[in-house]
């Protein structure tokens, strides 16, 4: 069955204008408007399954378009925003884009056809994760991470200069001075971020960023073992490694294991989320601690707001930027915490 994207690819337009024509918004000039009627004969395009009739009668379901369902941080968000859902007459429906964004399309099309009332929404990209059609539709809110494409869309935030920052300068005075960052995708913010904010505390020493001390992740278990067996392997090895997240950190925790270093004495350890496993194993470990609960209230407490306004898009543009907590452990001094 054709989607709307699949008509705005045949009429040569964005999604946000066949949007505004499907709907007769009357924002559209006549040239375009015979364009996009054209690609919707040919292609056979229906309207979304529940009726035209119901467009602006919204479903009680908001959705959450995590990027990652099995790391901890993003379940904490989910619990703090199906609390707040539940407790306000909503039921929360859980997608996992998995950082792909041909998955976070066909939620966001799923989003559109069942007319959900809200979505909160993990972006898989800074640039490529397009919301036009979602915004013009429903209320939008961005958590964790933000897009340079939307400015114009509501945030909830950790500030993750602040939390990277303060872990690395943790480290350097614990002397550690060869600290090797397994960072994340340049594309998501969160790993911009941190990478800047790793760069901004060596810069606070005197101590230039060395790209052989930068190995670039994906988020997930398996590029941090790599990234982790790169950094302490190499002729001039890392003698601390600072993880971008906790999915990351688990696979450059077992790569550590598996070389036989031991932390802290031969090697700093410390990464951003506190997963229960970093304080049960031996040596405990060093993180960087994300509000995710509170990411998640925030974030309802927005689309309550939106959806209780008479005209949604109408106020301004909201930033909310909570601070994480550096939580000292055994794995980031020499000497103990």
């Amino acid at each position: 069955m054709a989607t709307i994207r699949d008509v705005a690819t045949e009429a040569g337009l964005s999604t946000a204008t066949v949007s505004r024509v499907l709907n007769n918004n009357g924002r559209v000039n006549g040239a375009l408007v015979a364009r996009v009627n054209e690609a919707v004969s040919r292609l056979g395009y229906r309207a979304n399954p529940l009726g035209r009739a119901l467009r602006r009668q919204r479903t009680p379901i908001w959705g959450f378009l995590a990027s990652d369902i099995e790391a901890p941080f993003f379940a904490s968000i989910l619990h703090g925003l199906e609390g707040q859902a539940l407790t306000n007459g909503k039921l929360l429906m859980l997608c996992n884009t998995g950082e792909d964004l041909e998955r976070e399309r066909q939620y966001i099309q799923t989003a559109l056809d069942y007319q959900f009332g809200g979505i909160v929404i993990a972006a898989a990209s800074m640039t490529a994760t397009e919301l036009d059609v979602l915004k013009d539709e429903m209320p939008v809110v961005l958590v964790d991470r933000v897009s340079a494409s939307y400015p114009d869309i509501d945030a909830v935030l950790v500030n993750n200069h602040l939390g990277a920052h303060a872990a690395v300068t943790h480290l350097l005075e614990n002397d550690y001075r060869r600290i090797g960052l397994i960072a994340g995708p340049s594309y998501i913010s969160t790993a911009h971020q941190r990478r800047a904010g790793y760069c901004s505390a060596l810069g606070d020493y005197g101590i230039g960023v060395a790209d052989d001390l930068i190995a670039t992740g994906d988020f997930f278990a398996p590029s941090g073992y790599a990234a982790a067996t790169a950094l302490v392997t190499a002729d001039q090895p890392a003698d601390a490694l600072f993880v971008a997240n906790g999915q990351m950190a688990v696979g450059a925790y077992a790569a550590v294991r598996d070389l036989g270093l031991s932390i802290p004495d031969q090697l700093g350890f410390a990464t951003f989320d506190d997963d229960l496993w970093m304080k049960l194993v031996d040596p405990s470990i060093t993180v960087v601690r994300q509000p995710a609960y509170q990411l998640g209230e925030a974030a309802a407490h927005i689309l309550l707001r939106k959806e209780a306004a008479e005209d949604p898009k109408a106020g301004e543009v909201v930033r909310h930027i909570l601070e994480p907590e550096l939580i000292v452990r055994a794995s980031s001094s020499r000497g103990g915490p």
